[in-house]
């Protein structure tokens, strides 16, 4: 997609753009919100850069610092408000009906199909490729457990806790399944009619609270705590199990009332205080590991938020938060003037970008911004979210360079994402010409990013963001970050695949 963009905008600039690439364009544009996204953010950028560059000419005429000549700060400003006209325009058009069930794929507007989201995991050994955070939106699909607990929220409202080993398939809000393993579920009247199906019986709730222990061969033990169930299999009478009542089913689903049921079940009050427990363990974890980290050489700057107090830095505006788990601080940055100023002095061939961020509200049309440095200074990094929802390390060329593509920038933060901790890591090498990105101790881009000499950082801000007043004669474009982040650390070296993914496990909530 960036490399048809480009190809496109290359040809505008050159007054080359033929009438079928026209047609093509505006094509993408209508059918494909990936493209469309990338193309109003990357409008939107170069508009600010050619009107940023442009302050600081005029401002500033003893330090120019223009990655491109003039003319073509003028070709991509008049371009971009072309464009942008033309991106108006069409979101606008008259056509477009609000009732019309596919306008969220028309616009781009992201499509919600969660079904329930994942309320505590307690000691959980994830099985395959399905392994979702904690506080995480679950779309339908199965849930494998090899150990540990899990408690799902409904959206219909209804409570489940699964306890491995397990294999539990989410299908709606009001419908799953257990192939395998015990479950606890809690169904209020708003949920009534809550079903869970076996291999061999379908349960259905009408407002209780119940325990089901499924072995692989379909046989299956339910316990009803209070209320009443009802369970359905195929050609056989439907049963009603009351408060008080357990029943054995086999794997024909012939079914028979006992009064020697010794499954046991887990317990929501039982899998509170063991949350609370491994809250607790981690914290202590985890600040064994910070106090050690103060002796780390290899560390340039350290945000832990931690005690409301921080050393290398001074907050601006911000809410003190709760993090990752109880007792661990947080900033909160709600208003457009949060942010935390800081100084980091040096210039590095290898660098390590390391945050943990909860993310409220997705970028639409601006990027948000994770760490950026004041100016447009040549060398100086930019660590933001584009409006793609992908993640970008970048930094300003001198004057007269060629602008460094560093190659597509994946989108990995999308709405289940949202509230969710998520463990952010960016690493750079001068040596390899490489900046590699990795969400959740998992790398997931590598590009070229041949740059030929150090970075640095200098002065800037953590969280917003804006063109500082001394550059501009008036008001600067802003980058915002909607959420919290609960730590913040910079190495300058670039850590390994296996330490990243370490410090991501060792300190996941």
């Amino acid at each position: 997609m960036n490399h048809e963009f480009d190809q496109f905008f290359d040809a505008y600039l050159a007054g080359e753009l033929s009438a079928e690439q026209s047609v093509d364009f505006a094509e993408k544009l209508d059918s494909d919100p990936g493209f469309r996204a990338a193309f109003v953010g990357f409008v939107e950028e170069s508009h600010e850069l050619a009107s940023v560059a442009g302050e600081v000419a005029d401002s500033r005429p003893e330090k120019k610092i223009s990655s491109l000549s003039t003319s073509t700060f003028r070709a991509i400003s008049a371009a971009a408000a072309v464009l942008l006209l033309v991106v108006a325009g069409w979101l606008l058009w008259p056509w477009q009906n609000a009732d019309d069930p596919k306008l969220a794929d028309v616009t781009g507007e992201a499509l919600d199909h969660s079904v329930a989201q994942l309320e505590k995991a307690v000691g959980v050994r994830w099985i395959g490729s399905v392994q979702p955070a904690q506080g995480a939106a679950l779309e339908p699909g199965i849930l494998r457990i090899a150990g540990g607990v899990a408690q799902l929220e409904f959206y219909s409202g209804a409570q489940v806790i699964v306890e491995g080993p397990a294999e539990f398939e989410l299908i709606s809000a009001y419908h799953a399944r257990c192939l395998q393993g015990k479950i606890r579920a809690r169904v209020p009247k708003q949920a009534q009619g809550f079903s869970i199906q076996t291999a061999s019986f379908e349960l259905i709730d009408l407002g209780t609270e119940f325990g089901m222990d499924v072995s692989t061969s379909g046989a299956a033990n339910v316990r009803v705590f209070d209320g009443e169930v009802e369970l359905h299999a195929e050609n056989r009478a439907k049963q009603s199990v009351l408060g008080g009542q357990a029943i054995a089913i086999d794997a024909e689903g012939n079914s028979s009332l006992t009064q020697n049921e010794s499954s046991s079940y887990p317990d929501f009050a039982e899998v509170q205080a063991r949350a609370d427990s491994d809250a607790m363990a981690k914290l202590e974890r985890w600040r064994k590991w910070n106090e050690s980290l103060r002796s780390d050489s290899r560390i340039v700057a350290r945000f832990d938020f931690q005690d409301r107090t921080i050393d290398q830095g001074a907050i601006v505006g911000c809410r003190w938060a709760e993090g990752r788990w109880p007792g661990k601080g947080a900033l909160e940055f709600r208003h457009t003037g949060d942010r935390v100023r800081v100084s980091i002095p040096g210039k590095f061939s290898q660098l390590t970008l390391v945050t943990w961020i909860r993310l409220d509200a997705l970028p639409r049309l601006r990027h948000q911004a994770l760490l950026l440095t004041d100016e447009y200074r040549p060398d100086h990094i930019h660590w933001q979210i584009p409006p793609i929802g992908g993640l970008a390390l970048k930094a300003r060329l001198k004057r007269g360079e060629s602008i460094v593509k560093p190659g597509q920038i994946p989108n990995v933060f999308d709405q289940n994402a949202l509230g969710v901790w998520s463990h952010v890591c960016s690493t750079f090498s001068q040596q390899e010409g490489m900046v590699r990105h990795y969400l959740n101790g998992k790398e997931v881009s590598e590009h070229v990013f041949d740059y030929g000499r150090p970075l640095q950082i200098g002065v800037g801000d953590i969280g917003n963001w804006s063109v500082p007043a001394k550059m501009l004669r008036g008001p600067g474009p802003p980058r915002n970050f909607v959420g919290a982040m609960d730590e913040m650390t910079i190495w300058n070296v670039t850590l390994s695949p296996d330490e990243i993914h370490d410090i991501y496990q060792q300190h996941r909530p």
